[in-house]
This record gives structure tokens, sequence and C-alpha cells, in this order.
């Protein structure tokens, strides 16, 4: 009997063991998708954006609701998102801007779906207010905004192109003076109408909110109210039938 046969297989069996075991490549975990940035007019109404670009030689205070600031040194760029990392107040937000010596040069309000502009140079300070939904606008029946935000004048169009615009028609027989916070005035005719627009309408305006009233030709008050404190136009209607109507302003309804 050969006796190096068990030792043999004793080797055999030693290699076998020790020989490393084969393994399949492990299987990879799937990562899950990405989910997509919302895009669906009621994402996009519920959103406001403000860009503060300052190419002026001088620093400039941004106020946000009375409370919430940033300081725009000279040529710099600075974007505010209602949904950002920068953590704004909840809209909507009275803007507020000031220079450095602390004087108001500028103010406005900004609610979704808004995109502001703040341009400053050495010239001045000057504001754009646009819509950047379209599905937010007074013809989306009924708006994704007015659904997202609670805001009574959700839907409606924005006031832009010069910041806020108040349109006065005067249906009455007589002239009529438009007197705003006391000082600024102005007459309209009989049968016309006029459009103030805070920005670009001279004499200047005072700063937003306006205290309105308009008086008959022989003095009387026959309407006084606010304006300028949302942020939809307003239009105002005398007439000799009723009382004065005071309705949101769509600016595209004298184009």
């Amino acid at each position: 009997m050969n006796r190096a046969l068990p030792a043999l297989v004793l080797i055999l069996i030693v290699a076998a063991c020790a020989a490393p075991v084969p393994t399949s490549a492990p299987t990879p975990v799937p990562t899950p998708p990405t989910p997509p940035i919302p895009t669906s007019p009621a994402d996009l109404c519920a959103r406001a954006e403000l860009h503060v670009a300052n190419g002026s030689s001088e620093a400039y205070s941004v106020n946000l609701n009375g409370g919430w600031e940033i300081v725009s040194e000279p040529d710099s760029d600075r974007l505010v998102v209602d949904h950002g990392g920068d953590r704004p107040p909840a809209l909507p937000w009275a803007v507020e801007v000031r220079d450095q010596h602390g004087r108001q040069v500028m103010a406005f309000t900004v609610d979704a779906p808004d995109s502001a502009l703040i341009s400053i140079t050495d010239d001045g300070v000057s504001q754009t207010v646009s819509n950047v939904a379209t599905g937010c606008s007074s013809s989306a029946p009924p708006s994704a905004r007015a659904q997202t935000s609670g805001d009574p004048y959700a839907g409606l169009p924005s006031n832009a192109c010069g910041g806020f615009h108040l349109k006065v028609v005067n249906d009455t027989s007589g002239q009529v003076a438009v007197l705003i916070n006391g000082a600024w005035t102005m007459t309209v005719d009989p049968g016309a109408s006029y459009v103030i627009n805070e920005t670009f309408t001279q004499p200047r305006l005072p700063l937003l909110p306006w205290n309105v009233v308009i008086k008959d030709v022989n003095g009387q008050s026959i309407f006084s109210g606010i304006a300028g404190d949302t942020p939809v136009d307003q239009k105002v209607i005398i007439s000799d039938d009723g009382a004065p109507i005071q309705t949101p302003y769509d600016l595209s309804e004298d184009c």
C-alpha cells in the first residue's frame, strides 16, 4: 500500500481550502433620480426675486419689511430670492432703499410672482418690476397665484414700468383736483383721465403710500383713500351718477 497517498490527499484538501473563493461583482445600489425643480404655474406664482445691481461709487442699504437688510457695495450684484439661503421675510416685501447717509431714495412693493431689479448708478436709483409667470396674469382663471398666496389682489396685474400707477377717470361735468399727501396736486378736466406714475410723473411725487383726496370745482372732497399700499395699480372713477369707484388698473387697457 502506498503510504504517500493519504498525505497527497491531505495536501490537496488544504490547498483547496486556502484558495480564494470566487465572488460575484457587487450589485450597484441605484441612485434615486434628483427631483426636478417645480415649474408649474402654482410654483412660479408663489415665488419672487429681487436683483440689486450697484454700479455706483457708494454703498446703499436695501431693507425688506422694516427689518431684514442687506448692504449693496459699489460695483456689486446681489440676487435675493424668497426661497433662497438668504432667508428673507415672507412675501410681500415692502422694499426700502437708503443711501449711505440713511436717506430713503426709493420704496416699492414686491410680491409673487414678481422679478424686481434695483439699478443703482452715480446718476440715481431706478427700479423695474416684471411678472415672471404668464400663468399669473388676470386672464388665467383661476390664478394659481390666488390659490397659493392668500393675497386679495392675487392674479391681478402688478405694477411695472416705473412702479405704481394711479389712474383718475373724471366722468363728471366739472374739473376735479387730485391731491396726494396734502402737498402734490394736479387737475383732471371733465370727460378726461390721467395716469399718475410713481416714478415718471412730474413734479416728483411723495413716497408711497399715498393719501389721495379728490375735490370737485367747489373744493368739496368727493373721494379720499389710500393708494400704493398694494402691489397692484389702481383706478379711481369719479362720476355725477354715484359714489366714486376704486378698482385695480391694468396698464394694457390703454394700449
